[in-house]
């Protein structure tokens, strides 16, 4: 391979780990209330523990839910050693300011609670989803448009560190962040 193509496979590498990292990142979503199916805005009380600035500390078994993702293994080498910054903000009551770095590559997100979304998924295509708070937890769950498949991410905080947990399918990561 040559120096400009590895150029071109690095940096895509780096667009996937960020989509990936900041798709998961970026996901503050909504309560349904099963009796009455509304959709009920929850309040920052539930997300004070995740305000702050969070570095990328470790990427257990990261590399086999991209692999369940579809993501190739070139890609998948640089998007498990790339190092992910989130900054998540409480603008109001029910919306949040999420700032991601990994690399060179940074994005800026508005989110607002309360609304099930349609969003572009790790790589590529769409996926729609929400999250929800049950124990401490933030627990979004989200669907392939293209094959249904479904993807649950976790968040707690653990011994002051910011745990995320992904499963798509047979595997799961665990994906640990230490206050910056």
């Amino acid at each position: 391979m040559t120096a400009i193509s590895m150029k071109y496979v690095f940096l895509g590498c780096i667009g996937l780990a960020v989509s990936v990292g900041f798709w998961v990142s970026r996901r503050i979503g909504t309560v349904s209330d099963s009796e009455t199916g509304f959709v009920v805005p929850q309040t920052s009380d539930n997300m004070d523990a995740f305000v702050g600035e969070w570095v990328l500390e470790t990427n257990d078994n990261f590399d086999a839910v991209l692999k369940e993702l579809g993501v190739n293994s070139i890609q998948r080498a640089f998007a498990v050693r790339l190092t992910t910054h989130m900054h998540i903000t409480k603008v109001n009551d029910n919306e949040f300011e999420l700032k991601t770095v990994t690399g060179p590559v940074k994005k800026l997100r508005h989110m607002k609670f309360g609304v099930e979304f349609d969003d572009e998924a790790p790589t590529g295509g769409q996926m729609t989803g929400s999250w929800k708070f049950e124990d401490g937890k933030m627990v979004g769950t989200f669907y392939f448009k293209k094959d249904n498949r479904k993807m649950v991410i976790e968040r707690f905080k653990e011994n002051g560190k910011l745990i995320e947990i992904m499963t798509v399918g047979e595997h799961t990561s665990r994906r640990t962040f230490k206050p910056k």
